[in-house]
């Protein structure tokens, strides 16, 4: 079985894609039911959270 490459120059930008600039980024893994996050978000609207 022959996989394809990744090739990151034939990947699109959402249309209504925004960058986010000068904003920290903050990343959680394991975020279970999300209360930590909602928590950590509420106490710093300044950060932008990914919780996985």
């Amino acid at each position: 079985m022959q996989i394809r490459q990744f090739q990151a120059q034939r990947m699109q930008a959402p249309r209504d894609f925004t960058p986010i600039e000068n904003t920290p980024i903050c990343v959680e893994i394991g975020a279970g039911k999300g209360k930590h996050a909602l928590l950590f978000s509420g106490q710093n609207p300044q950060h932008t959270l990914y919780a996985i």
